[in-house]
């Protein structure tokens, strides 16, 4: 074994003696010393939410290069939303290759404007495990877990100067074999991404009061339609 080799192999071992003695030490501690309140940040929860408001799709995009770091971190971030039934069955993979964007784009003629951004993430849905646990009702089980997943992308790209929009993926069998992914599973979406060069006006949504009840459907009161 080599000088080198052996000065690693030294302080890896005081690292995990280290390491050993801190954890030690925390878990003598008592709970309420280890355990901080979180505090909650007024003033960036109402930043976030007026982000998600501002929130637009983008079609359109400058010929710039992303930066991956940010998009890496939102992805990480993603794939940790809740999971149905406990099984983590979506992948992401992420496209940069103009001539794949390109392909992936043409594949679903309509959204042939999305070739042109910089990236492209797919959402990638197995099914496999959870029709094995729920023969029943695995598809919409399986389907919760795309949509918490990409959505959190969404949002989260929302809160950056990144510009995205979803699309459906097209013709399954074909997005697949560009992807490199079994036949067996589903690629949900695609989600170009981008610095936004043409970004559209406000968008009408209905009131939230016309689609948020309490209790009962149709009941805008919150007060009234409950069991007393």
């Amino acid at each position: 074994m080599n000088k080198k080799v052996t000065e690693l192999f030294a302080k890896t071992g005081d690292y995990v003696k280290d390491l050993n003695s801190n954890i030690s030490s925390i878990l003598k501690k008592p709970k309420k010393t280890v355990l901080k309140k979180r505090e909650f940040d007024v003033d960036t929860f109402e930043k976030v939410i007026d982000k998600y408001h501002q929130r637009r799709s983008c079609r359109n995009f400058f010929p710039k290069e992303v930066d991956f770091k940010i998009v890496y971190e939102i992805i990480d971030a993603s794939l940790r939303v809740p999971c149905a039934g406990g099984i983590q069955n979506i992948y992401v993979i992420a496209i940069e290759d103009h001539h794949h964007i390109h392909d992936l784009a043409r594949i679903h003629g309509e959204q042939g404007w999305a070739g042109k951004a910089p990236l492209m993430l797919a959402i990638v849905r197995d099914n496999s495990e959870f029709e094995k646990m729920y023969p029943h009702d695995f598809e919409n089980l399986s389907l919760q877990n795309s949509a918490y997943v990409s959505s959190s992308i969404v949002n989260l790209l929302a809160l950056t100067d990144l510009g995205c929009c979803v699309i459906r993926a097209g013709d399954n069998e074909k997005t697949c074999k560009i992807l490199g992914v079994d036949s067996s599973m589903s690629v949900d979406c695609l989600i170009p991404i981008g610095y936004s060069d043409d970004l559209p006006g406000i968008f009408s949504r209905f009131p939230t009061s016309s689609r948020f009840y309490f209790e009962k459907f149709g009941n805008g009161d919150r007060g009234g339609g409950g069991h007393h």
